[in-house]
């Protein structure tokens, strides 16, 4: 059992009981603080942690976009590379072909009625008549006509030969020319080719 002397005034006993009372009341709101306080760091804190991890995430978004983006120049790079590289080629092609238009014209001038031309042909830069002339002089003939040719007063081929073997008949010989093509037949640039 346990016995309780009160030996205090009423006065001071409310004053005691106020000053207790308030005590308790300011311990608890600062218990009530420190859990606010430590709630708000939390939050702090977790913000914190997803803020990091968002930027995290979007730079590395970022870098794959990049990284696409990088890939795709490299790709539309390539392409372009190629297609140049195709430009270039088309354009050693024409640079390199034989302008046919002229070569023709100035060939059927060298043609009489005595010379028949049954192929005509390329091979690397050479070309190839195979003809009958009626006389053999009309072969001969024939091939100073060809040595002739010029272009921007150039010879156009370089050394037309026809085979002595071919030359053996004097009547209908039939005969292989061989010319190599010089450079001043093969066709330019374009402009050249359009104003033949």
């Amino acid at each position: 059992m346990k016995i309780e002397l009160n030996l205090l005034p009423d006065k001071n006993k409310k004053s005691l009981k106020t000053r207790r009372y308030f005590w308790i009341i300011f311990e608890q709101e600062l218990h009530v603080i420190i859990a606010i306080f430590i709630l708000i760091v939390g939050l702090a804190g977790i913000n914190f942690i997803i803020s990091y991890n968002a930027n995290a995430l979007e730079d590395i978004v970022n870098a794959q976009k990049e990284e696409s983006n990088s890939k795709e120049i490299e790709k539309i790079r390539n392409i372009f590379n190629e297609i140049n590289s195709e430009i270039r080629n088309i354009d050693n092609l024409i640079e390199n072909s034989i302008s046919w238009n002229y070569l023709l014209n100035a060939l059927s001038y060298t043609v009489n009625d005595k010379i028949a031309i049954e192929s005509l042909k390329v091979e690397n830069t050479s070309l190839i008549i195979k003809a009958i002339a009626e006389t053999r002089m009309d072969a001969i003939e024939f091939k100073e006509k060809i040595s002739e040719i010029k272009r921007n007063n150039k010879v156009c081929f370089g050394e037309p030969n026809i085979p002595s073997e071919d030359l053996v008949s004097s009547k209908f010989v039939e005969f292989n020319l061989i010319a190599s093509i010089t450079k001043d037949c093969i066709v330019v640039n374009k402009n050249l080719v359009d104003s033949q």
